[in-house]
């Protein structure tokens, strides 16, 4: 095996779909195993890693053999749900978009994506950042396309023709690699280039557009399944916020800042510091996650707003409408009001 510049390790079930996009187009796959080491047995168990450098060759090996940026954009289209275990099942069952969209942020680290994903509040939009996870050089802007490419797919495929409804924008911070027009017919009709931050944008409205093959009861049970995949990765994968977000799923009390601060034997500084290095702080992932539990438990019409606001650990019924309203643009009430007539419209 050659020798390796970055020891990161991936799943080899990553480069599953561009073996298929490959071999759908005639390209030798012993081509694009050209100074990796790697040979077709090597993916026979798909329990198997390989080295970021590794797979990082072989997309460059991918580029020489098929035209480019288009081939970007149709290798996103082979990251369907499917191609992304666990997280792939999470996303097809998710019953709103906003299920949907916050499995992705959540637990993207189980995917196949570069990229950790940050989401921010910006007036009718959730804006989510993508920060890389994985140096990848001068392939950025190629796996930065197919990334947002397949997440755009997945919207395609659960929710036809609303995909410019719910994605509103798409940023890039490289410059075009093709004609604009021709980004338009691949992304959303809004593409903006050389930003300061690759990110799109999601319409808050559509949160709580209902998914009619969505189920919330099989939703739950694979997102525990989800957050004990991610808990037995390797601790020494993990950002320092993906740790915090497990102390919130995981503990039944409610956590504060100090609380897992010392859980992680850290002092108070140091724990903010460090966050801040991954451009986050601790009430933006606690201010998440409360809003992820609010939206499920919004969908029980036998739960009044009060009990929610309660189990959510506020000290006000007032203060929770007015964050809820503030991260989605409407107040609790609404938001259930447009869920329930969402299902009612949905076909049997």
């Amino acid at each position: 095996m050659m020798e390796q510049k970055n020891n990161s390790r991936r799943p080899i079930t990553g480069v599953y779909p561009i073996l298929r996009f490959a071999i759908d187009r005639g390209i030798n796959t012993k081509l694009l195993f050209e100074g990796t080491g790697l040979n077709e047995n090597d993916f026979l168990d798909p329990q198997n890693d390989i080295f970021l450098d590794q797979e990082l060759a072989i997309i460059r090996n991918l580029i020489v053999h098929a035209p480019e940026p288009e081939t970007a954009w149709e290798l996103g289209g082979y990251f369907t749900t499917k191609a992304h275990g666990v997280l792939g099942s999470l996303m097809a069952s998710a019953p709103t978009v906003g299920d949907m969209i916050y499995s992705v942020v959540d637990y993207c680290m189980l995917g196949h994506s570069f990229f950790n994903l940050y989401p921010e509040t910006v007036d009718d939009r959730i804006r989510i950042y993508l920060v890389e996870r994985y140096p990848t050089g001068t392939l950025l802007p190629f796996v930065t396309e197919r990334d947002i490419k397949a997440g755009i797919s997945a919207v395609e495929t659960r929710l036809p023709g609303k995909k410019n409804c719910i994605i509103k924008a798409v940023s890039f911070s490289h410059g075009p690699r093709a004609g604009i027009e021709k980004y338009k017919e691949a992304f959303v009709d809004t593409v903006l280039f050389d930003q300061p931050r690759t990110c799109f944008d999601i319409a808050r409205s559509s949160l709580s557009l209902n998914i009619s093959d969505g189920n919330d009861q099989v939703f739950e049970l694979i997102r525990q399944q989800c957050c004990m995949e991610f808990s037995l990765r390797n601790k020494h994968h993990f950002f320092l916020s993906d740790r915090v977000k497990l102390f919130l799923q995981a503990e039944k009390e409610k956590m504060d800042f100090v609380s897992i601060a010392k859980k992680l034997n850290m002092s108070e500084r140091s724990f903010r510091r460090e966050l801040s290095k991954e451009g986050v702080s601790f009430r933006q992932i606690r201010n998440q996650m409360i809003f992820q539990q609010s939206l499920r438990l919004l969908r029980d019409s036998r739960l009044h707003i009060e009990e929610i606001s309660n189990t959510l650990g506020y000290s006000e019924t007032r203060a929770f409408i007015r964050a809820f309203q503030k991260w989605t643009g409407m107040p609790p009430g609404k938001y259930r009001k447009k869920y329930n007539s969402s299902i009612d419209k949905t076909p049997d």
